[in-house]
């Protein structure tokens, strides 16, 4: 039949780098590795379909909110899988408030001390391993 296909009935499955599989429609992989993923669909008669798709990046944008009260959520800002060489934050006043290299996820809001900053927006500087450079804007937000 034409137009019989049904994407609720039909099976999916997905491979793609460094042993990636799945078996759902749609795949989640935000901060899996780039390269080809592979999907082959099945449809209820049987009639399978495959499709290649190289996924040059899997990244989103940079979060630019942290709540560091230590419920689990949002307690530091994780930028692992960027590949993060140097990582800056700035006050408004264009003071240095803390600095890691090799950043993946140790800023909770704090300075470079240790000490506790105050809520207010923080401004970062981050170089990748690539090279590019990244700056903008991030809130922290104890929620006190």
């Amino acid at each position: 039949m034409n137009d019989s296909f049904n994407p609720n009935t039909a099976t999916y499955l997905w491979n793609g780098p460094n042993g990636f599989t799945d078996v759902n429609n749609p795949i989640i992989i935000t901060n899996k590795s780039d390269g080809i993923y592979d999907v082959i669909v099945t449809n209820s008669e049987g009639c399978s379909v495959s499709k290649e798709i190289n996924v040059s990046n899997t990244f989103c944008d940079f979060p630019n909110v942290i709540s560091p009260n230590n419920d689990g959520n949002n307690d530091f800002l994780d930028l692992s899988g960027y590949d993060v060489s140097k990582f800056q934050v700035f006050n408004r006043w264009g003071r240095l408030v803390y600095e890691q290299n090799n950043y993946p996820n140790q800023w909770y809001g704090q300075n470079m001390d240790g000490g506790t900053l105050p809520d207010s927006t923080y401004y970062y500087f981050l170089e990748l391993k690539t090279g590019e450079e990244k700056h903008g804007w991030i809130f922290v937000s104890r929620g006190k």
